[in-house]
C-alpha cells in the first residue's frame, strides 16, 4: 500500500524535523510493512535508528536498514558510502569490503569510496595487495585530474 506508506514517511519525516526520532522510526518502520520496497522509508529508518539509539544494537539496526535501502536503490551511492562506514564502525570489515566495492563499481572516480574500500581492505587480513592496488588506481585519478 504505497499511499499508505507515503502518509506514513511525511508523518516520520515531521518528527525528524522537529527533533523526535524515535516517533520517526516508529512511522519509517510502518511505511516499511506498507511499502517493503520503499527506498525513503529504508532509509529514513536507518537514519532515525542512527539518531535515535546509540547502543550498539540500535547502531546496528541502523545499519540493517542502510543494507535494506542499499538492495532497494543500487544507484544510490551515497547510502552505500553510508553503509560502508557503518559496517566499519561496527568493525564488520568484510562486510564494508563488499559494500565499498558495489559502491566504487558504481562510481569508480569516488574517492570516498576509495578510500573506504583501502581502510576496509587494509583491515582485513591478506589484502594488503588488493589494497595497495586500489591506492595506485586513486592515485592514478589523481594525477590524471591534475593534467
Amino acid at each position: 500500500d504505497s499511499a499508505a506508506a507515503s502518509t506514513a514517511i511525511a508523518k516520520a519525516e515531521a518528527a525528524s524535523k522537529k527533533g523526535n526520532f524515535k516517533l520517526a522510526r516508529q512511522s519509517y518502520q510502518e511505511a516499511i510493512k506498507l511499502d517493503p520496497l520503499s527506498y525513503p522509508a529504508a532509509l529514513g529508518l536507518a537514519k532515525a535508528w542512527e539518531k535515535s539509539d546509540a547502543s550498539k544494537s540500535g547502531q546496528e539496526k541502523a545499519f540493517e536498514n542502510y543494507k535494506l535501502a542499499c538492495s532497494l536503490r543500487p544507484s544510490a551511492i551515497s547510502t552505500f558510502l553510508a553503509a560502508g562506514s557503518f559496517a566499519a564502525k561496527l568493525g564488520y570489515h568484510a562486510q564494508a569490503v563488499e559494500i565499498y566495492s558495489r559502491a566504487v563499481a558504481a562510481s569508480p572516480s569516488s574517492y570516498e569510496a576509495l578510500d573506504g574500500l583501502i581502510r576496509a581492505l587494509r583491515k582485513v587480513g591478506n589484502r594488503t595487495k588488493i589494497a595497495q592496488a586500489y591506492q595506485n588506481y586513486r592515485d592514478s585519478i589523481v594525477r590524471s585530474r591534475k593534467k
